[in-house]
């Protein structure tokens, strides 16, 4: 943080809880990256740009997002950018952040100087598919309703449906 003084935001290496490195950084999500995951092709065919699978964690950089599991924030950015977005239950509420820095002036850095062990998705593993789908489309939808044109929202929020459909086939398959 006192190499970059317009770095608002810093992430560090997450880490499984076996010790494996756990992917952390993001692109900003688009309507495409978001509609590939809410029809769940994502399974089939990763969208690498969105999931920056090119990503080289073992160097410092500017990045659009990095995961909230660990997120150091530089005092003067949060007197401007003030709390996390409450409207977000869960999901989305560090993508939103991270947006609301870059869209005023700040930067975002990945710094592996540090690992934090995340033990990911420990709570939410014990709900049912469609419950945890239906809590990620809220955030989507709310984030792009902030962040992105109206007819992106409408898109994605046609297409939630389906996404519950298919969650909800999915927990039928599991039981």
């Amino acid at each position: 943080m006192e190499k970059h003084p317009r770095a608002a935001i810093a992430g560090c290496r997450l880490l499984n809880t076996d010790g494996t490195l756990q992917p952390s950084v993001r692109r900003f999500p688009t309507l495409v990256s978001q509609a590939w995951i809410l029809l769940k092709a994502h399974h089939l065919l990763p969208t690498a740009k969105y999931w920056a699978s090119n990503f080289n964690y073992h160097q410092a950089q500017e990045v659009d997002q990095v995961m909230g599991a660990f997120f150091m924030i530089r005092r003067e950015a949060f007197a401007e950018l003030g709390m996390l977005d409450e409207n977000f239950f869960i999901w989305f509420e560090e993508v939103d952040y991270c947006r609301r820095a870059k869209n005023c002036g700040w930067q975002v850095w990945y710094a592996p100087v540090t690992e934090v062990t995340h033990h990911g998705g420990q709570s939410f593993n014990q709900l049912i598919s469609f419950t945890k789908q239906r809590m990620f489309n809220r955030s989507m939808l709310y984030y792009f309703k902030k962040h992105h044109r109206r007819s992106s929202w409408l898109i994605l929020w046609l297409l939630s449906p389906a996404s519950l459909a298919l969650a909800w086939l999915y927990s039928w398959r599991v039981r």
